[in-house]
């Protein structure tokens, strides 16, 4: 028996291909499907084209808009597991050890033991919040996680630290409530048009999967990104490699900018009575500091079964622990092998974690 720890598009997905091939799986889920798509925020969207972050065997409805909203995901993601029956028990993983030739799971119902064990929990359970210590700051400090909408801020001085996806959305999302915005920016930004044409996603698509095509492609990306670092948005140096830096979509943060709505300053160095100091060692008072410094994979009760490395991360062989066999991590993080995005390559990767799986328990 196989445990998938996760009713998200991974697990599902996951999921969907092994009852293909009949064989015999269990999803875990601590809540309900799509529990993670239904508690963001609410302007968050996909940044992929609807057309291409569909599950294996199932569109997205063509009435969804072409950016799907985090909430229209997670109703494609439960009709996804209606319609293909894939039911899930739920209980809460507490820890998974190695118990002989396989793995018990501890759960909040009881325990259970599988021959594999598919960790699919991906990153939003593992917050990473580098100044979860605030002192001396009075005012709040909040990490993006729980950050839902603007409306709690109206009136206030508020500043995102961070330069990623989330940074973008929720620094653009303040300026309808708050008084005054600020983003920290440590290193830079990655600020990409976004991709409407299905045509021009396979160009892109083919040419971020193949090697050579890409080294050939790669300095002319870079020559025709445009600078704004007149404005206080660097490009991050990260932005055009091949494993990706977080991508900002469209023009809104730098419009917000350009207008006088968003304030950008260096990156954060610590807390005062009041507000931030930056590494340029000015001080700004601030009601608000929201941290989007980014997630870890969530294999927190798993931790036994991983080597981990000294940023939190699993050390794997492709999918699969290094420390056991048969116990895989598959998830968004620094090193998959990207395309133009997680939900786009999902279909490719959970196919190469199944045959890894059938490949594995025939030797």
């Amino acid at each position: 028996m196989i445990g998938i720890i996760g009713a998200g598009s991974t697990g599902l997905a996951i999921a969907y291909l092994l009852k293909k091939r009949r064989i015999d799986f269990q999803i875990i889920e601590r809540d309900s499907v799509g529990y993670t798509w239904k508690n963001q925020y609410e302007s968050l969207h996909l940044n992929s084209l609807r057309d291409v972050s569909s599950l294996p065997g199932l569109p997205m409805p063509k009435s969804y808009p072409i950016f799907p909203s985090a909430a229209e995901f997670a109703s494609y993601l439960e009709q996804y597991a209606e319609i293909f029956a894939l039911p899930f028990q739920k209980a809460e993983v507490r820890e998974i050890n190695h118990r002989g030739s396989g793995f018990e799971a501890l759960t909040n119902r009881g325990n259970l033991y599988y021959e594999t064990v598919i960790i699919a929990t991906g990153i939003w359970a593992m917050p990473h919040h580098p100044y979860a210590n605030s002192s001396p700051l009075s005012g709040e400090v909040l990490h993006a996680s729980e950050y839902r909408t603007a409306d709690p801020f109206a009136g206030k001085r508020v500043l995102v630290v961070g330069s990623g996806a989330s940074a973008g959305d929720i620094t653009v999302d303040l300026i309808k409530s708050a008084a005054f915005v600020g983003m920290s920016i440590a290193h830079g930004v990655n600020i990409v048009p976004p991709i409407t044409s299905l045509t021009v996603h396979k160009i892109f698509k083919t040419i971020f999967e193949n090697d050579r095509l890409f080294k050939l492609i790669h300095p002319l990306l870079i020559r025709i990104r445009e600078d704004h670092s007149s404005i206080g948005l660097p490009t991050h140096p990260k932005a055009d490699t091949k494993i990706g830096y977080s991508v900002i979509l469209g023009n809104e943060l730098v419009d917000a900018v350009k207008a006088g709505k968003i304030s950008t300053f260096p990156a954060f160095t610590g807390f005062t009575a009041h507000g931030a100091i930056f590494a340029d060692q000015h001080e700004v008072d601030f009601d608000t500091i929201i941290f989007a410094t980014g997630y870890r994979p969530a294999i927190h009760f798993a931790r036994n079964c991983f080597e981990i490395d000294a940023d939190g991360y699993p050390i794997l062989n492709k999918f699969q622990s290094i420390k056991y066999k048969n116990i895989y991590f598959v998830g968004p993080g620094r090193d998959y092998r990207q395309s133009i995005g997680w939900l786009t390559s999902l279909e490719r990767t959970a196919n190469a974690v199944v045959k890894e799986i059938i490949s594995a328990n025939h030797k």
